[in-house]
């Protein structure tokens, strides 16, 4: 560690870029490699030392993702698993990954797995503020951009209008709803080990208005629903159940949705007539939903019903049963 220490201390980052900056490019991409393999295997040491150092690799981070696109999904990785490690140390840094955050997102050449994981970065970060308010003002300002961004490609699409690659950036957004969602989600171990802040956050997130459901129910219904083109797209109907189904384990927060929202959903998708594949990723949901929904919970209210099991069995179960009976593992 104090090695370590040492070589920071050092400003070592700043000699290393100006170093591999006077090499080929081809040479200097296998030093840039390696000093990210090795900047990413330091969770121990940033979490000894808070911020100091976790930001200037972080920025450096970046600086390699601008200059070494090749090395991308490495980079991407890397970022994405100190965001998560070590998020409670990065809360403060919140308001200096906002140029990054509209760059990913507003970006359409950007590489639509970086921006994805990124976004599941970000979230990793929101998820740790100790505020439920902050946390929720910074949830709805990344729906905010999406749902913007997205506008003029669902214009186009609900136009039989949409290119490939604007199908794929678009598609790209929506997955990141997902990666939103992944990253929000609770460690296992936040009402044990934080009591109080759990009741505090569960206080505000029942009481709240509901405007990030809102907004993602919206979300999910365009691209999964409304336009036609999108809504044959196995990868948009995947993410839709996915992103349905992140918070089913959860008493509260951002993508816990009420059974009865995650119903509504199936009906509707399964109303438009479906394909076999579509089908299997709707049957994953539910059974998700029959799992948890029927488990005692805060809310008692949102306990599934006998009425809704026997909604659920009979319009997918019982009426589609020619169609399931042909895959074993949906049976």
């Amino acid at each position: 560690v104090i090695g370590v220490k040492h070589l920071f201390e050092s400003n070592f980052l700043s000699k290393f870029n100006e170093f591999t900056s006077k090499m080929p490019h081809s040479q200097a991409e296998l030093y840039v490699k390696t000093s990210i393999r090795f900047l990413g295997s330091l969770e121990f040491f940033y979490t000894k030392n808070n911020t100091v150092y976790l930001n200037s690799v972080i920025d450096y981070l970046f600086t390699c993702l601008k200059n070494h696109p090749e090395q991308e999904i490495l980079i991407s990785k890397t970022i994405m698993e100190l965001c998560d490690n070590c998020r409670s140390l990065l809360v403060s840094s919140i308001p200096n990954f906002e140029p990054i955050l509209v760059e990913m997102i507003r970006n359409p050449s950007i590489n639509n797995y970086t921006r994805e994981k990124f976004i599941n970065s970000i979230s990793c970060i929101i998820q740790s503020i100790p505020d439920p308010e902050a946390q929720e003002n910074h949830v709805y300002h990344i729906l905010e951009l999406i749902e913007k961004t997205s506008e003029p490609a669902l214009q186009k699409a609900s136009q039989e209008s949409l290119g490939k690659d604007e199908s794929e950036y678009s598609i790209s957004l929506f997955n990141s709803l997902h990666e939103l969602g992944k990253g929000l989600s609770l460690p296992d171990d936040f009402e044990e080990d934080e009591p109080q802040l759990y009741n505090q956050f569960c206080t505000f997130y029942k009481n709240s208005n509901n405007r990030i459901q809102d907004k993602l129910v919206r979300l999910v219904n365009l691209f999964a629903i409304e336009i036609p083109s999108l809504a044959k797209n196995l990868e948009v109907n995947e993410k839709a159940c996915l992103i349905f189904k992140v918070g089913l384990l959860e008493e509260f927060g951002p993508f816990a949705f009420t059974n009865n929202v995650v119903l509504q959903f199936a009906l509707s998708k399964k109303s438009q007539g479906i394909s076999f594949q579509i089908r299997t990723y709707l049957l994953e949901l539910l059974t998700t939903l029959i799992n948890t929904g029927l488990h005692s919970k805060v809310d008692s209210s949102n306990i599934l019903s006998q009425d809704d099991v026997t909604n659920i069995v009979e319009h997918f179960i019982v009426q589609d049963y020619q169609n399931i009976s042909e895959d074993p593992d949906s049976v």
